[in-house]
């Protein structure tokens, strides 16, 4: 099987639609994503909430979009909003597909444990009901998760770490 690339105007490196296998990538689905949210959805606005590594493939896409005349701009706002990568504490990104990410789940329960020791320690077990108690360790870990993810800059990179996101 042939290969199938697009070229979009004004990008040097391309879709790539089709591999020689007959496989799709990363490419085809992005492809087929926003040609679904503009004819089926009809969406006017559409964000793509996308780490900063993907702006480069992320305009190729839209410039593609707009080669084919799916969409104008005057008509429709197709936007990337980059963050920046988080990375492991040997300063490697992240990356989903190799398993090796932090679960939301997983942050959450480390979060309460953490909470819990630190309110222990401070002997809030023997002053609280124990529905204060399980409250005050919700909120204090959900406070200090959502804290240290509000405080940096959205689009700088950032090193994960249990320790600095709780406590």
């Amino acid at each position: 099987m042939e290969e199938r690339f697009f070229f979009a105007s004004g990008f040097s490196v391309p879709l790539t639609i089709v591999k020689s296998d007959g496989g799709y990538t990363y490419d085809t689905s992005d492809f087929a994503a926003i040609k679904q949210r503009i004819f089926e959805e009809k969406a006017d606005w559409i964000i793509y909430v996308v780490d900063s590594g993907q702006s480069l493939h992320l305009e190729t896409v839209f410039g593609a979009a707009k080669d084919l005349e799916w969409y104008k701009v005057e008509e429709k706002r197709i936007e990337h909003v980059g963050f920046g990568v988080v990375l492991g504490e040997d300063k490697k990104k992240f990356k989903t597909r190799s398993g090796k990410t932090v679960r939301l789940n997983d942050l959450l329960d480390e979060g309460i444990k953490r909470s819990e020791d630190k309110l222990v320690e401070k002997g809030r077990q023997n002053v609280l009901t124990q529905e204060e108690f399980n409250a005050a360790k919700e909120a204090v870990a959900y406070g200090c998760i959502k804290y240290a993810d509000l405080s940096h800059t959205r689009q700088n990179d950032y090193v994960f770490s249990f320790d600095r996101v709780c406590f």
